[in-house]
């Protein structure tokens, strides 16, 4: 059985990408709509989808797994701003 974190997948231009960059596209394709309805909450994305929703990240992935299997999926909190992280330089160590 392969390992879904390194599974790619092929899009349009015939190029390999993880899955979750398909579906962080859609979530930010649907977040207006997500903004209306689910706004502080964590959303689970699948397939472009959205199957799940709850306040609490952790209960969200276990229904998830739960609903799913071990399948990739996202599970952002439904927020006008996107996170941002930063990370030290390597010249920093």
């Amino acid at each position: 059985m392969r390992n879904s974190l390194t599974t790619k997948t092929r899009h349009r231009k015939g190029s390999l990408e993880d899955p979750s960059e398909a579906e962080f596209r859609a979530f930010k394709k649907m977040l207006p709509k997500l903004l209306k309805r689910y706004e502080g909450e964590h959303v689970a994305i699948y397939k472009g989808k959205v199957v799940g929703h709850h306040a609490d990240v952790r209960e969200l992935a276990r229904k998830t797994f739960k609903k799913l299997g071990y399948v990739p999926f996202i599970l952002p909190k439904v927020s006008q701003y996107l996170p941002t992280y930063d990370f030290p330089s390597p010249e920093e160590f």
